[in-house]
C-alpha cells in the first residue's frame, strides 16, 4: 500500500543500519511504501530505506506516559531483577577519581543507589551526584529511597542484593525532574562521569542524545543498551510508535565516536530463565567511553 504523508507536524526518521535521525517538517514530496503497519518500515522514492516513521509527540504526553508506567501496580521491567547490574559493571571497569556523576533517567534512582552504597569509589563525601528523569513520580521516589537509606531502612529491593542496612551514602544526591532532550534543560555541568542506563531506546533523537551527554561530560560515559545478540523478530514491541532498537558495537561507535573512544565493554547475556514483566531479560551490552581531546 502506496501512501502520501502531509502537513507541518514535526515527524521523526530512523534510517540505515545505524538508524540515523532526520527531523523533518514536510513529508508532501515523499512517497513511502509501509508494509507492517506496527514498525511502517517503508523507501523513498529516491530508494532510501527507513526503518520508522511517525509524528513526534508532544512532552506532557510523554511525561503523562511514563507516569502512568511508574504508577502502575507492578514496577516496569526496567526496575526490576537485576538491579545490581550498574554496580557490576562500574567494578568491572574499576571507576575512579570521580568527583560529579550524571545519571540520566535515573527512574526511581534504585540502580544509582545501589551502586553507590556498593562502591566506595564513588561514595565520598567530595563526590555529588545528580539523577535526572522527566517523571515527577520517579523523582519523588527516588527520594524517597534516599531518604530511607539515610534513616536505617533501606528499601527491600535492596537489601535483597546484600546492601546492610547500616550503609549510608556519604556522596550528596539529589535527584531533579528534568527533561534531557528539551532545549531548556540546564544542568550545570561538566560530570565527570554520566550514566546512560537504558535511556538511550527511549529518546526520540539518538544522535541529538548523544550531543547532549557530550556537552555534559568531560571525562567518562557509562552506556548501556540493547545490543543486537537478540532474537528481534520475537522481542520488538512498539511503544508509542517506536520500536525497541538494539545497538551494535559499531552501531554506538558511530552514534558517540565524535566525542568518545570505547575503552571497554561487557555483555550481559540474555536470560530465559529470569523472567520480568515483558518477559525474559534480554542482552544488554555496556559500555565505558572516554572522553576524547578536544584536538583529537
Amino acid at each position: 500500500m502506496n501512501r502520501r504523508l502531509s502537513g507541518n507536524l514535526p515527524y521523526v526518521a530512523y534510517y540505515g543500519p545505524l538508524q540515523k535521525v532526520c527531523r523533518l517538517s514536510f513529508w508532501r514530496d515523499l512517497d513511502f511504501n509501509f508494509w507492517c503497519p506496527t514498525l511502517w518500515n517503508c523507501t523513498t522514492d529516491r530508494g532510501r530505506s527507513l526503518c520508522f516513521i511517525g509524528k513526534m509527540p508532544t512532552p506532557d504526553r510523554i511525561r503523562r506516559r511514563w507516569n502512568d508506567k511508574y504508577a502502575a501496580p507492578e514496577a516496569p521491567p526496567w526496575e526490576q531483577i537485576p538491579l545490581d547490574d550498574l554496580a557490576q559493571f562500574l567494578t568491572l571497569c574499576r571507576v575512579r577519581n570521580v568527583r560529579r556523576l550524571l545519571d540520566v533517567g535515573c527512574g526511581t534512582g534504585l540502580r544509582l543507589l545501589g551502586a553507590l552504597l556498593c562502591l566506595g569509589s564513588l561514595n565520598r563525601k567530595d563526590v555529588t551526584v545528580l539523577g535526572i528523569d522527566l517523571s515527577p513520580l520517579a523523582v519523588k521516589t527516588a527520594g524517597r529511597y534516599l531518604d530511607a537509606i539515610q534513616s536505617g531502612s533501606p528499601p527491600s529491593q535492596l537489601v535483597s542484593l546484600g546492601i546492610s542496612p547500616e550503609r549510608r551514602l556519604d556522596c550528596g544526591v539529589t535527584f531533579r525532574e528534568e527533561d534531557s532532550t528539551s532545549e531548556e534543560v540546564d544542568l550545570s555541568g561538566p560530570f565527570d562521569l554520566a550514566i546512560d542506563w537504558m535511556c538511550l531506546h527511549e529518546v526520540w533523537d539518538p544522535i541529538d542524545h548523544a550531543r547532549r551527554i557530550a556537552s555534559w561530560c568531560s571525562a567518562l560515559f557509562v552506556l548501556n543498551a540493547f545490543s543486537e545478540n537478540n532474537d528481534w523478530a520475537n522481542v520488538t514491541r512498539a511503544v508509542e510508535g517506536v520500536d525497541k532498537r538494539r545497538y551494535s558495537l559499531e552501531d554506538v561507535r558511530g552514534l558517540f565516536g565524535r566525542w568518545f573512544d570505547i575503552h571497554f565493554y561487557h555483555e550481559f547475556p540474555a536470560r530465559p530463565d529470569l523472567k520480568q514483566s515483558d518477559g525474559p531479560l534480554l542482552a544488554k551490552r555496556a559500555y565505558l567511553m572516554i572522553r576524547r581531546d578536544e584536538d583529537s
